[in-house]
Parts: structure tokens; C-alpha cells; sequence
């Protein structure tokens, strides 16, 4: 390239004033050459079989062939016209060639074919340009069109120099490790050993599946090794950095709709602009996109959600922000060229991008910068665009626009097999050396017909000649290294059993079944300890005095563990549900309220259950509003034809249950999805009671479930589900009326049946227990006094501050997600120990 440079400036040959592209560049004409065939635009994967064509292209041309070559292979008549997968590759090829040609083009092996032509043309001048002599690394085996470079350079008078090194006799050792988790921290382990006592050392870790295990490599070896000292050779791409996708998601906000997920993800990015002040309120936000559970979000309504200054998820930055992006929006245009997408583009990136953030990571932004520039240069090869192919285009150049990863000359290296060629080292760990790996896979080029890659002998195509080139690697590996070479594998990858490699030298294996722990980061010890205290975590915290609020849920989680009480309701250590689709349960538990609750206040009597016209009438006129309003809140769940199952579906289930109530004794429905507050000292819960029916025994709460009853401990000190007892002493002092049972009410297909307790027979009906029959009380009157000390003494706890991790049960764990806030699961292990 450098000579191409030199050259265009002294030479008036033609083919110099042609535009060489870049791979990025060539990837993309080949996505557009695809997208353009009728063939190609309807594979599912079009950019994975553009590189696979880049590359084709590229081995016909360092073999010095054309695709007409590829034609007379495959024996095709010269006007065939078929379609079929064996001609497809042929003509895009061809196609590519063609239009490279039309439009002066080169890509990067039609460059190396034309700088030959023009050293031959202007042979005087090359020899004053040239150097008088080029080392080579890396090319024991070269295609024939590095071949002829050779002998042009040679003719030209540049001494050619092969590396060669000398045979040395390092200490070898062969490891076995637990995983490959193990072996990473094996290996990172080795080198700081080493770099301990041996600061001039050059350590070389060869990995050869080193982009896939980059990141993990990376973490380990970071714990370990000073980041001045480690350089990786597969680097990062701008593609995959938190900020260049927050930045191609933050386009999709312009939309009138946006995908619900990708706006939970952006809400939580440090990238987003006013992340810092709005951290908490957008956290709100998502959580509540996250409960909402559709699949799109229009942007505006997400406006309106963020100016809401009554609610958590109040965002008046974002609010803002989303208004002016609102008014930008509408003035974009169908169709554009690549340049004016990307000017649109960066006045959304000002509006909702950290800039500031950006600049403090010169790294970070001079990758950014170099993309940008790319992006430029790339727009002279398309037309007008609309806006999806545009982002697209930006997409694919970020996946060549690398970032820097250290020094190449670092005491510690981690390369692949390629990049390791010819170079020197004092310690080398090979990595990976199982049998599926080493020698790996044969990969032939899918576009080329394989009895010509193995004629032209083209790589990965013949297992006799990979597995000699195998055996060659590990012998220069050795003979490249003074000091200590150790070769590994991991005993099981991905949760399977696997082999050694065959090739590794016959000798004794040492054995590390990954016994090693995971390392604190190696900054850690450096954290001054006058910072740390240590401190005994106490049973109570002492709020301030004043008044305590919470929902009526708050005694059912003090009554489970103290501690969840405190960190739910204290804390707000709410839950991030994962993000799932459809109607979530609470909506659809929403849903049959609201058809009840209408229902019985249109109905009240249980007598009129008698009339049954008049009873399926209102029951379906009930079912039909809540459904409607369901739809307005959910309109891409809530479809018309989702509208219709599921009216037919409530339709059947509730006039089942409504033949169940008619067997109860007569009753009046005195309140419906009532709001109450119980009081105990400074204590205020709020909660919402289903039902209260008037009997003739009194007042009866009832509770509708539509999944499983929880465990009805109604003697309990300390009860899973106080929700019925504390409604009933809530009740008690709004109405001053006798309450005269409590009952769970479970509606589902499976199972419609009333379960609870009351102070006297209701019916006939089995499913109703009677207090005076089940429970060993001396009254109903002294059941409640027990309801209402209970209550007073979960309520008292949560006042004092209790905070005391001491789960009543077992399972009070199993669907709680602070686990990594109380360590439980650590105190459990070590009083396991300990016993």
C-alpha cells in the first residue's frame, strides 16, 4: 500500500488513479450486489455470504484465476442461462468483477496484480523507490501471485530475506485443565509468575480460537497482569462497543413506534444523555415498559411517561430531549444519499448521545472519529438510500473499524497461530490443544467448486497437507522459544467431554483440574486500608420518626423474612423482570376485577342470579368494556381476533362460576374493589379489598385468585398470607360491622371452589370451613383478637427496623431475587461447613 502510494505520485499509469477499496468497502458493494439479485435477496443471512464471495474473489485472484476459470470447471455450456445453486456464485463473481472494472475499482488482490504491471512498466523508477532488502515472516507456503511478486522484486535488484529461527530446546510440559475457564486463569497465573521474577521476559499466550475467547481471556489476564504490560491481537470492533450501539439504537426513538426491549436497554445506557441525574427515574421507566410487556412502544406515549412529574419515572431531560428529536423527525426524507442520512444522523447523536462522556476516552473516540471519516469516504459508492438500507451501510462499516489494545511489543502477548509467526519468545503457553481444535476443521470456500480449491491446492481444503502444516506449527513453536513452552487443553468444552490433541509430544501430563480460585483484580491490594471497615451488621435500624407508608403486601413479606420487608419496601430493592412478551399475569388478574366489579354492581343480589337472560347480558356487556380498555392499554397484544378468544373464553369461565354462586346462601355485595388503610402507631398500609358480601351471619371479605390459593395458616404467629386477616381488621374499623368470614375465591378453568374460614355455616357446601369445626379456637371473637396481635407484632417489627435475615421457611427463598443483597446462599454454606 505504501508503495502504491509512492508510485501514484511519480507514475501517470491509469490503473494508479483508480479507487482501492477498503475490505468494509468491498463487503458492502457485495451486499449490494446481492440485495440487487433476485437470488440474493431472499438469503437469510446476505452480509455472512458477502464475506464469503470477498473471499472467494480474493483466493481466485492471488491464484491467478477468473471467474471464467471457476465456468470451465464446473463444465457448463457456454449459454447456459440456469439459476441454480452451482452457477450463482460464478455470476455474482463475474458480476463483481465486472462492476469493479466499469466503475475503476480495485479490490485488494486486483491491487497486488496491478502494482506488479506497473513495476514492470516503470522498472527504473522502482528501484530508486524500493528498499535494498525485505524480510519475510510468515510465508512458507505463499499463493502463486506472491510468488511472482517475489521474482519481480528479486529482478528489480531487493535482496529477499527469509526469517528463520534456530532450534532451541525449551523445557516442555503438556497441562490438562478443569475447562477452559481453568486454563485461562492457569495461564494468566503462569505469566504474572513469571513476570515477577523475570521483568525482561517475553511471553507469548497463543490461542487459536483467540477472537471467540477475547473477552474472556482479556478479564482473567487483566486480574493479573498490569494493562501496560498485556497486548491482544484480536481487538474490539466499534460495532461491539456499549456506545457505537447505543448509538444505532437511539435512531430507532425517531420512529412513531420503537421495540419495547431495545427502549429498556437504551433507558439503562451510561451513553444516553442526562444518564447520570435521571439514573433512578429511568430505572422506573424501564421497569415500568418492562410490567407493560408490549412488544412496541409508541415514542410519543414513552414522552408522555417521562414528563409525568407526579410518578418515579419522572425525566424531564429525556422528556425534552424526545420533543426536539419529535420535531427533527419530521423533516427527513425518503430517499437520500448516504452523507445526508449521516448528517440527520449526528443531529440525533447531539441531541441524545454523552458527547462529553465520548471525549474524556481518546481511545474511544478517535475510533469514532476514524468510523465517521469512514462513512464519508464510503458514501461516494451508493446512490440515494432510504433510511433502513442507510443504517444498515453505517452498521456494516463499524465491523472493520477497530479499536487499540495495547502495546504489539508488550511483555505478555496474546496472539493466534498466524500472527505468532516468526516471532521470538523467552516463555510461550499454547492454548486449546484439543482434538476438535488442533488440527482444526477444514474450511473450503463454499463459492468455489472444491475439486478446484484442491487442485490449486488453496488452504483448508486438504487434511493431509493441514495436519503436516499441525505438526510443523507445534515444532516452530518450540524452536522459537528459549525458556519454557507448555502446551494445554481443557478437559470438557462447553459442558462436553473432549480429547487431547494427537499431535502433542508423548509426554507426562500435569494435571490442573482448575483448583485455582478466580483472582481479585490485581489493583485491589493497592486500595488503601484506611478506606476499609470493617463493621458487625446490626439486627435493627432505627428509622426516623415519622409516619411509615407501604401496601398491604408489606406484613405478608415481614412475616416471610425481615429483611425482605426492609429491603422491599425500605430500600425499593425492586426486581428487574426479565422482558417478556404478551399480557403479563397481573394484567390478565386486572382484567377479571374490573369484569367483576362491574357485574355485581349492575347485579348486587345474588337473587337475581335467578334471571338468567338478564345475567348473561350484563356479564357479557362487563366482559366487553374491560376487554376494550385492555385494548387501549395493550393495543399490539390486545388484537381484535385475541378480543374474540378471550371473550369466549371469560365467557365460559366466569358463567360456571357464577352457577357456583348460587349455591351460596343468599347475599348482597356491599363494596367491590374498596381502597382501605390500617393504622397501627406509625404504620399506614394501603390496600384494595376484592369483595364484601352482607350475609345473613355478617360480613363476609372475599379475595378472588386465579392461580394457586396460598397456605391458609390462620393460627400462625407469624402467617405466609396475612392478606385476609389484615383486610378483615381494616374492614373492622371503617365499617364497625361483624365480620363473619374470610374467603379465598379461585377462578380458573381447572378449578372454581371457595376456601377460607367463616364464624358460622354459609351452605351446604364443602368447601367452606367453618371456624367452630376446623379451627381449635375458643371463639370467633378470639380468632380475631389473635388476627389483630399478629398483625400489631409484624407491624411493630418493620417499625423497631428489624432487619434480621431470617427466612420463616426454606422456600420463602425460592422466589425471592435479593439473594445477593442478604448472602443467605453464603451464610448457609458456611454453617455448612462449620457443621
Amino acid at each position: 500500500r505504501q508503495l502504491w502510494q509512492l508510485l501514484s505520485l511519480h507514475c501517470t499509469d491509469a490503473v494508479l488513479t483508480w479507487r482501492v477499496l477498503s475490505p468494509s468497502e468491498e463487503d458492502l458493494l457485495w451486499q449490494q450486489l446481492l440485495s440487487d439479485s433476485p437470488q440474493g435477496s431472499s438469503l437469510l443471512n446476505t452480509s455472512g455470504t458477502a464475506r464469503q464471495l470477498r473471499e472467494a474473489l480474493r483466493l481466485l485472484q492471488l491464484w491467478e484465476l477468473t471467474p471464467s476459470d471457476v465456468r470451465r470447471h464446473l463444465q457448463l455450456p457456454f449459454d447456459t442461462e440456469a439459476a441454480d445453486d452451482r452457477v450463482l456464485a460464478w455470476r455474482w463473481l463475474q458480476e463483481f468483477q465486472q462492476h469493479c472494472t466499469q466503475q475503476k475499482m480495485l479490490s485488494a488482490g486486483a491491487q497486488l496484480a496491478a502494482l506488479l504491471q506497473v513495476l514492470k512498466n516503470n522498472a527504473a523508477l522502482a528501484k530508486t523507490l524500493l528498499a535494498p532488502k525485505l524480510l519475510w515472516l510468515g510465508f512458507d507456503d505463499p499463493p502463486p501471485l506472491y510468488r511472482i511478486l517475489q521474482q519481480v522484486l528479486t529482478t528489480l535488484g531487493v535482496a529477499l530475506e527469509y526469517a528463520s529461527v534456530d532450534g532451541n530446546a525449551p523445557a516442555l510440559t503438556v497441562q490438562r485443565c478443569a475447562d477452559t475457564a481453568a486454563e485461562c486463569r492457569a495461564a494468566a497465573h503462569w505469566a504474572e509468575t513469571i513476570l515477577a521474577t523475570e521483568p525482561a521476559a517475553r511471553i507469548g499466550i497463543i490461542c487459536p480460537n483467540l477472537q471467540t475467547l477475547r473477552p474472556q481471556l482479556l478479564r482473567i489476564f487483566e486480574q493479573h497482569v498490569p494493562a501496560t504490560e498485556l497486548y491482544c491481537s484480536a481487538t474490539a470492533t466499534l460495532s461491539g462497543h456499549s456506545f457505537f450501539n447505543t448509538a444505532l439504537q437511539l435512531l430507532s426513538i425517531s420512529d412513531v413506534e420503537a421495540d419495547s426491549l431495545q427502549l429498556c436497554q437504551l433507558l439503562r445506557s451510561r451513553w444516553l444523555t442526562g444518564s447520570a441525574t435521571e439514573g433512578d427515574a429511568r430505572a422506573s421507566l424501564e421497569l415500568r415498559l418492562r410490567n407493560q410487556g408490549e412488544l412496541f412502544t409508541q415514542t410519543a406515549l414513552l414522552r408522555e411517561m417521562a414528563a409525568q412529574q407526579d410518578r418515579p419515572w419522572h425525566s424531564p431531560l429525556l422528556a425534552k430531549t424526545l420533543l426536539q428529536l419529535q420535531i427533527q423527525s419530521h423533516r427527513q426524507r425518503k430517499q437520500q444519499t448516504l452523507q445526508q442520512w449521516m448528517e440527520q444522523f449526528q443531529q440525533h447523536w447531539q441531541l441524545l448521545l454523552d458527547l462529553p462522556q465520548l471525549a474524556q476516552l481518546r481511545t474511544l473516540q478517535t475510533a469514532w472519529q476514524l468510523w465517521l471519516d469512514t462513512v464519508h469516504t464510503a458514501s461516494a459508492l451508493f446512490g440515494r438510500l432510504n433510511r433502513e438500507h442507510a443504517l444498515s451501510l453505517i452498521a456494516a462499516l463499524a465491523q472493520n473499524c477497530h479499536l487499540p489494545n495495547g502495546r504489539s511489543n508488550a511483555a505478555v502477548r496474546l496472539l493466534t497461530p498466524v500472527e505468532a509467526a516468526g516471532l521470538s519468545f523467552s516463555h510461550l503457553w499454547v492454548m486449546q490443544l484439543h482434538v476438535d481444535a488442533w488440527p482444526g476443521e477444514l474450511h473450503p470456500n463454499p463459492c468455489l467448486p472444491l475439486q478446484l480449491q484442491r487442485e490449486q491446492q488453496m488452504p483448508a481444503v486438504d487434511a493431509a497437507r493441514e495436519l503436516q502444516r499441525a505438526r510443523s506449527q507445534l515444532q516452530q513453536w518450540r524452536d522459537s522459544t528459549t525458556g519454557q513452552v507448555v502446551f494445554s487443553y481443557p478437559s470438557q468444552v462447553d459442558e462436553l467431554p473432549v480429547a487431547p490433541s494427537p499431535l502433542l509430544p508423548a509426554i507426562a501430563v500435569s494435571a490442573d483440574e482448575g483448583s485455582l480460585p478466580a483472582a481479585l483484580h490485581r489493583q485491589f491490594p493497592l486500595f488503601p486500608r484506611k478506606q476499609l471497615v470493617l463493621a458487625t451488621e446490626p439486627q435493627h435500624l432505627l428509622p426516623p420518626d415519622t409516619l411509615l407508608k407501604g401496601p398491604g403486601s408489606l406484613l405478608a413479606a415481614q412475616a416471610s423474612c425481615p429483611f425482605r420487608a426492609f429491603a422491599l419496601h425500605r430500600l425499593r430493592a425492586k426486581e428487574l423482570p426479565a422482558f417478556s412478551y404478551g399480557l403479563p399475569a397481573s394484567a390478565i388478574g386486572e382484567l377479571l376485577h374490573k369484569i367483576l366489579q362491574e357485574f355485581w354492581l349492575a347485579l348486587r343480589e345474588s337473587t337475581a342470579l335467578a334471571d338468567t337472560t338478564a345475567t348473561a347480558n350484563k356479564l357479557a356487556t362487563a366482559i366487553a368494556n374491560a376487554l376494550r380498555k385492555l385494548a387501549a392499554k395493550y393495543p399490539h397484544t390486545v388484537t381484535p381476533r385475541f378480543r374474540q378468544l378471550e371473550e369466549q373464553r371469560l365467557q365460559i369461565l366466569l358463567q360456571r362460576w357464577l352457577e357456583l354462586e348460587q349455591q351460596r346462601r343468599p347475599f348482597t355485595v356491599e363494596m367491590t374493589e374498596a381502597e382501605l388503610k390500617w393504622q397501627h402507631q406509625r404504620l399506614e398500609l394501603s390496600m384494595r379489598l376484592d369483595r364484601v358480601d352482607h350475609t345473613a351471619n355478617g360480613l363476609v371479605v372475599i379475595d378472588y385468585k386465579t392461580g394457586k390459593l396460598p397456605t391458609a395458616d390462620w393460627q400462625a404467629e407469624r402467617p405466609q398470607q396475612p392478606q385476609l386477616l389484615l383486610y378483615q381488621q381494616a374492614l373492622l374499623a371503617h365499617q364497625q360491622q361483624d365480620i363473619s368470614g374470610l374467603l379465598y375465591a379461585r377462578i380458573s378453568l381447572d378449578t372454581l371452589d371457595y376456601a377460607g374460614v367463616t364464624a358460622a355455616d354459609e351452605g351446604d357446601a364443602d368447601w367452606i370451613f367453618s371456624a367452630d369445626r376446623y379451627i381449635s379456637a375458643t371463639s370467633w371473637s378470639e380468632l380475631q383478637q389473635h388476627w389483630q396481635r399478629v398483625l400489631q407484632a409484624l407491624a411493630q417489627e418493620y417499625i423497631d427496623g428489624l432487619v434480621a435475615v431470617a427466612p420463616q421457611f426454606t422456600k420463602s427463598c425460592e422466589y425471592c431475587h435479593l439473594p445477593s443483597l442478604c448472602r443467605i446462599n453464603e451464610v448457609r454454606k458456611q454453617q455448612d461447613v462449620g457443621a
